[in-house]
C-alpha cells in the first residue's frame, strides 16, 4: 500500500512538472467563453470576483493601468495566445468586481487577416452567426480615418452578458484585434 502511495504521489508530481513545463503558454480556448448557465465569461473566470480571486484563478499577476471613478483596468503580466498569435489580457473591475475581460492581439504580422477570419469563423460556429457592424470615422483636421469591424453575441440567461470581437484600422493600417467578454451594464439593456 505504501509503495502504491509513493508511486501515485511521484506520478502526480511528475505530471504537474511536465504539464507546467510543456504548456507554459496561456492559451485562449474559444469554446470556454460561455459558462454552464449560458452567460458569456472568460474560461472559468466567474463574474464579480475580486482582483485577488482573478489573479489566483489565472495564476498571474495583474498590474494597475488606472481608471476613472470606480472603474479600474488591470493588465495581466503574462501573454495569452490563440493560434500562435500573442495577445495582452486586460481585466476591468467596476466597484472592485470583475466585469470585463479583453484580449488585444496587436501583431502586425502578415497573417493578421487570416487570424481575423479564423477567429470570426470559429466564434460563429460556436455561438451562432451574427451581423457584421462596420463603423468609419474621419477627423479631417488631423487627416485620420478609423475603421472598426465588429461582431457581437449576447446572452441574457442568468445575467445580460456579451462576447464581441473587433478589428481596428487607422488610415488603412491594422492596429489591433480585440476579443471581449463583459457584463452589459444595466443602462445599456
Amino acid at each position: 500500500m505504501k509503495k502504491m502511495w509513493k508511486t501515485l504521489v511521484s506520478s502526480l508530481i511528475l505530471l504537474m512538472l511536465v504539464g507546467c513545463g510543456a504548456s507554459g503558454k496561456k492559451e485562449v480556448v474559444l469554446g470556454e467563453l460561455k459558462n454552464t448557465e449560458g452567460d458569456f465569461q472568460f474560461s472559468g473566470l466567474a463574474w464579480e470576483r475580486s482582483l485577488a480571486e482573478v489573479e489566483e484563478a489565472l495564476g498571474c499577476t495583474l498590474s494597475d493601468m488606472g481608471g476613472v471613478d470606480e472603474v479600474r483596468e488591470y493588465k495581466v503580466e503574462e501573454p495569452f495566445f490563440w493560434k500562435g498569435m500573442e495577445g495582452v489580457m486586460l481585466c476591468e473591475f467596476a466597484q472592485d468586481k470583475l466585469n470585463t475581460v479583453s484580449i488585444h492581439f496587436t501583431s502586425e504580422e502578415a497573417g493578421q487577416e487570416a487570424f481575423w477570419e479564423d477567429l470570426k469563423s470559429e466564434l460563429c460556429v460556436l455561438y451562432g452567426n451574427v451581423d457584421e457592424n462596420v463603423q468609419t470615422s474621419t477627423a479631417g483636421d488631423l487627416q485620420i480615418t478609423t475603421e472598426s469591424v465588429s461582431y457581437l453575441w449576447e446572452s441574457a440567461s442568468n445575467r445580460h452578458t456579451a462576447l464581441s470581437i473587433s478589428k481596428l484600422s487607422v488610415n488603412g493600417q491594422f492596429r489591433y484585434i480585440a476579443l471581449n467578454v463583459y457584463i452589459v451594464p444595466e443602462k445599456e439593456k
